[in-house]
């Protein structure tokens, strides 16, 4: 079975240094593959980033992004899938620098878990995680480049290197040029 610290830790809405076992014991809900876009907004300073959602319970979900907020921080998310929409308070209960964090919902309206529950009901249940969001990816990959790709694919190794992902080694490999 695989562990996402995201769902061992909505129990309790705080970081934890329980074991792994009493951890996966607290697991409140089944987690699911769902791929949503999400915007994040962080309560007291108004920072904003885009990203998008792997994991969802309707207790919180997991962001895929390279700089999440700090455990603790007060957030405002939607989420958006196939034209629907999720807005809900919340608060970062883990993150992973350069990885993710996962959310815990706060003050749900009825009509934000019904869209959940749907979001939920819809989602397979034995699919991997990380399978969805590469069928995602890779469905996404299928349309054609347009020309600012080239482009954008340069910036996102440079920004990759800038923020320490990658070595410089690395990104001259990818680049196949001399990279500054």
């Amino acid at each position: 079975m695989k562990q996402r610290p995201f769902i061992d830790s909505l129990a309790g809405l705080k970081s934890s240094t329980v074991s792994r076992k009493n951890d996966i014991e607290r697991r409140s809900a089944v987690r699911k593959p769902v791929v949503a876009s999400a915007q994040v907004v962080e309560a007291g300073s108004g920072a904003r980033l885009r990203a998008r959602s792997c994991d969802l319970v309707v207790q919180g979900c997991y962001i895929d992004t390279i700089n999440p907020f700090p455990a603790g921080t007060l957030i405002r998310i939607r989420l958006e899938k196939e034209g629907a929409k999720v807005d809900s308070k919340g608060k970062v209960v883990y993150r992973l620098p350069g990885l993710g964090m996962g959310i815990a919902f706060l003050d749900l309206t009825p009509e934000n878990q019904r869209v959940l529950e749907q979001w939920l009901a819809l989602s397979g249940t034995n699919e991997d995680p990380f399978q969805a969001s590469l069928s995602t990816f890779a469905a996404e990959l299928e349309s054609p480049l347009d020309a600012q790709s080239p482009t954008l694919i340069v910036e996102l190794i440079q920004l990759l290197h800038q923020r320490g992902i990658i070595s410089k080694a690395d990104a001259n490999k990818l680049l196949r040029l001399p990279f500054d």
